[in-house]
């Protein structure tokens, strides 16, 4: 079964009209329900939860922080040729999640991160040097630099970047690199997650 729903639509709206919508037509089937990170929301697990559906989804990457001390450790089963998984029981022991990591995936995210660095380094002297080469105005250069980080979130938190009028009435900007943001971007480089209620699973 499938539905076509209007592109503006966030994708976790959909969910439980979907559920309904196949139950209906199909039945309460002994059905396992996969969703990708941007359809998962807290309410969505509860609702599928709540009528005993089983799941396999998507976790937000920012959940990994939670399990840093396992993406260090040594216990990884190789499932095939550059991937490895760790089950890693939910506290309530109703969920298990999946820690993943791709050899493949820790390349691209690599890449993905040098190049939007090297972006921000490059529009960064680029504003600095107008703003040395002729009178600006504060408003407009932070709203610059807005739109750089913008254009470029998978290596925006990298920087912290201030804008401020010098003595003489110029706009200046600085910039400076958060480390700790790179060391976690290298460790998790490569890592997804997943989450499960099929607790009985290998």
């Amino acid at each position: 079964g499938y539905e076509v729903f209007a592109g503006n639509r966030f994708d976790a709206t959909t969910v439980e009209e979907m559920v309904n919508k196949i139950e209906s037509q199909y039945g309460q089937a002994n059905r396992i329900w996969v969703m990708d990170r941007g359809m998962v929301s807290e309410d969505n697990l509860k609702f599928l939860k709540s009528g005993g559906r089983r799941y396999i989804v998507g976790t937000p990457r920012s959940q990994l922080k939670r399990f840093e001390g396992e993406l260090l450790s040594d216990d990884w089963q190789k499932v095939h040729e550059g991937l490895e998984v760790k089950l890693c029981p939910g506290e309530d022991g109703q969920e298990t999640f999946i820690l993943c990591r791709s050899e493949a995936r820790a390349q691209k995210e690599k890449a993905i991160h040098d190049r939007f660095e090297k972006r921000i380094d490059k529009g960064l002297e680029k504003i600095a040097e107008s703003c040395r080469k002729r009178k600006q105005k504060l408003g407009n250069i932070e709203r610059r630099v807005g739109r750089l980080l913008g254009a470029n979130t998978r290596a925006a938190g990298l920087f912290k970047v201030e804008v401020k009028d010098n003595k003489s009435g110029q706009v200046e900007i600085a910039w400076h690199k958060e480390e700790a943001w790179r060391q976690w971007a290298q460790l998790s480089e490569g890592y997804y997650m997943l989450r499960t209620n099929l607790t009985d699973w290998q």
